[in-house]
C-alpha cells in the first residue's frame, strides 16, 4: 500500500491523503481549504473530482474535512452519527448529500477493494469523529484525523483499543504550529469559567459557538443548569440536537431547554418546529433575565427585536469559536451590533485539537516506524 499527502502538510484544515494498493485507490477526507475565500473548487479539487476514487472516506463532518464531498459519485463513508449530523446541516442550508454514502462502526473493519479499513471513535468538537487505520499489502496506517484529550470522551480509552504496531503515523498538529500553542482548556473547565460568567449578571447570556459542537453545547447547557438558568435554542440547534439523540439537551425531553424561530419562518422549516413541545416567542424570551440563548451570527436582527421588548445593554455574549473568525466580515458586522446594544462580549472557548502531550501520547502508544505531521503550519 501506498500513499501520498496531496494537501495539508503545511497549512491547518483541507486535509488530502491518497491510499492505493493492489488497483484500488481511495481518498481520506475531501473539504474545504480554510482560506479559500472564493468558495469555489481549486484545480486539486477539480481533479480529485476527476479521479474516479474507489472510495473517499471523513473522519468527521467539518466542512475542511468533509465539505466538498457533495461533489463525489463514488462511494463516500462517514461514521452513522456524522451522517445523521450532515443531513440537517445540508437540509437548512440548502447543500446535498452524495447519493452514495456508506457508514461505517467504531471497531469494525471494512473493506474497499484491497484496503481495510478500521475507524476509531476520538474526541473533537464534532460529534461523531474518528481516527482512520488503512491496512493493505502488509502495511499499517493510522490517520489521526482532529482529535484531542480534554473532551468528554475518554482519551484513555480510545489509546487502550489503538493498535500499537504502526507502519505510519499520519497525525494532526494544528496547536503545535509555531504560535499556536495555547493552554488548552478541557470542556469540564470550559463549564467552570461558563459558571462564573452566568453568576456574575442578573441579564441574559447569549452563547456564540459552532452549531455543531455537541460537547461545548452541553458544556454550556449544564452551567445553565447550574446556575439556574433556562436553555434557549432555535429551530436549527434543536434539529441537530434532536438528530444526535440520546442525553443531550433538546426541548422535547429537558424541562428547561426551550426553542426559538429566529425570524419568520416557512415551509418544511416550519413543518419540523411546529411539532417541537417547548417553544418561545422573542417576547416572551425578552422577559426571561435567566435565559442562555444560542445564537448564530446571522442573528443580529434577532438580537435588535430582543432589545426592543427589553433593552440588552449589559448582557453577555460568550464568543466560543476560533479567534480568527473575528477578522471575517459577516462576523465583524455581528460584533458591531452586539457593541452598539451594549452586550458586554467575552471569549471562552475550548480547542477542538490536542495539546502536545496528547500527541506524545498516542505517539509511545501507537509506536509507529514513520511519523508525519499534517493539518499543521509547522514548517
Amino acid at each position: 500500500m501506498e500513499f501520498r499527502v496531496l494537501r495539508g502538510a503545511d497549512k491547518i484544515g483541507g486535509n488530502l491523503i491518497e491510499f492505493s494498493c493492489g488497483g484500488t485507490k481511495v481518498l481520506v477526507e475531501f473539504g474545504i481549504e480554510l482560506d479559500n475565500e472564493t468558495g469555489g473548487l481549486t484545480e486539486l479539487e477539480r481533479e480529485i473530482i476527476a479521479t474516479g476514487y474507489d472510495a473517499v472516506i471523513v473522519s468527521h463532518y467539518h466542512g475542511d474535512h468533509a465539505g466538498n464531498i457533495k461533489e463525489l459519485k463514488c462511494p463516500v463513508y462517514m461514521g452513522a452519527g456524522c451522517l445523521k449530523v450532515m443531513a440537517v446541516i445540508s437540509e437548512f442550508v440548502r447543500g446535498k448529500i452524495p447519493n452514495d454514502v456508506r457508514t461505517f462502526r467504531a471497531g469494525v473493519p471494512f473493506e474497499v477493494g484491497a484496503i481495510k479499513i478500521t475507524a476509531f471513535l476520538c474526541d473533537h468538537s464534532a460529534f461523531d469523529s474518528y481516527m482512520l487505520l488503512l491496512e493493505g499489502g502488509g502495511k499499517k496506517v493510522l490517520y489521526t484525523g482532529d482529535f484531542r484529550s480534554g473532551g468528554r470522551k475518554s482519551f484513555k480509552k480510545l489509546l487502550s483499543v489503538l493498535p500499537f504496531d504502526i507502519d505510519v503515523l499520519i497525525h494532526e498538529g494544528t496547536n503545535l504550529s509555531i504560535g499556536r500553542e495555547p493552554k488548552i482548556k478541557t470542556e469540564e473547565e470550559l463549564e467552570a469559567e461558563a459558571v462564573k460568567v452566568m453568576k456574575a449578571s442578573d441579564k441574559p447570556v447569549f452563547i456564540l459557538q459552532s452549531s455543531a459542537n455537541i460537547d461545548s453545547l452541553v458544556s454550556f447547557y449544564r452551567a445553565a443548569k447550574r446556575t439556574g438558568r433556562r436553555f434557549y435554542m432555535d429551530d436549527f440547534h434543536a434539529a441537530i440536537c434532536f438528530a444526535v439523540g440520546g442525553k443531550i439537551p433538546n426541548p422535547d425531553s429537558f424541562d428547561d431547554v426551550f426553542a426559538y424561530a429566529s425570524w419568520y419562518i416557512k415551509g418544511a422549516r416550519y413543518d419540523k418546529f411546529q411539532p417541537i413541545k417547548k417553544k418561545k416567542s422573542a417576547a416572551q424570551i425578552s422577559k426571561d433575565g435567566r435565559a442562555v440563548i444560542l445564537v448564530r451570527q446571522y442573528m443580529a436582527a434577532f438580537l435588535r427585536r430582543l432589545d426592543k421588548y427589553s433593552q440588552l445593554k449589559g448582557a453577555i455574549l460568550v464568543y466560543s469559536l476560533w479567534e480568527g473568525y473575528k477578522q471575517k466580515d459577516e462576523m465583524k458586522a455581528f460584533l458591531r451590533v452586539v457593541d452598539k446594544l451594549g452586550i458586554d462580549a467575552v471569549s471562552l472557548h475550548t480547542s477542538g485539537h490536542a495539546d502536545r502531550a496528547a500527541v506524545e501520547m498516542l505517539k509511545q502508544t501507537v509506536n509507529a516506524k514513520e511519523i508525519i505531521m499534517i493539518h499543521t503550519e509547522c514548517k
